[in-house]
């Protein structure tokens, strides 16, 4: 799909490629105002949106998701991205997730379900070390100090 549209998006001095493509981003559900960032994705110079929309085209997602270094979170939204777990080498370093009632902003929509899956993951993906008496993290591999 980008690569087909860097050209007209090159040609898109008055935003309104850029404008349409953003709206059609929310749907009807959605209730958080995003006119501001459809507009700023309309005021960006063409030349420049040309350039990410190349970027996007040449992007193999596939592949970095087939050699991921380390564990990977995606949430996605109403409109999810199907099968992006079989292209993962080491599923275990890929969590998904996904949030209810909203569409490609759901960060503005659903803050309070994405907050939690996040924080949650972190949690589980890279526990806290140990804490000292004085609520202080200790470094991981110290040891506690011997109780007398």
């Amino acid at each position: 799909y980008w690569a087909s549209q860097v050209d007209a998006v090159r040609q898109d001095h008055a935003g309104d490629l850029r404008r349409a493509f953003a709206r059609a981003l929310v749907p009807p559900t959605d209730r958080a105002d995003c006119a501001r960032v459809v507009e700023v994705m309309a005021a960006v110079h063409p030349a420049v949106a040309a350039g990410g929309a190349r970027a996007m085209a040449t992007f193999d997602g596939a592949a970095a998701l087939a050699n991921l270094p380390s564990p990977a979170l995606i949430i996605q939204a109403a409109t999810a991205e199907s099968g992006l777990d079989r292209v993962v080498g080491d599923r275990s370093l890929l969590t998904m997730g996904r949030t209810v009632g909203a569409g490609h902003f759901h960060h503005f929509e659903v803050l309070d379900q994405l907050l939690p899956m996040v924080e949650r993951w972190l949690d589980v993906t890279w526990p806290a070390p140990d804490s000292t008496a004085e609520g202080v993290a200790r470094p991981a591999g110290d040891a506690a100090p011997a109780e007398d």
